[in-house]
């Protein structure tokens, strides 16, 4: 269980991260949420 939430908090601060970087617009993300998942 610990594993996975380390996990689950990495992805999350990434996410974050990713986000706060790049400031993308919902139409923008959308599109690189459709492409990867």
């Amino acid at each position: 269980a610990l594993e996975t939430y380390n996990v689950n908090v990495i992805q999350t601060i990434i996410d974050d991260l990713f986000f706060k970087l790049f400031d993308l617009d919902e139409c923008k993300i959308n599109k690189l949420l459709s492409e990867y998942y």
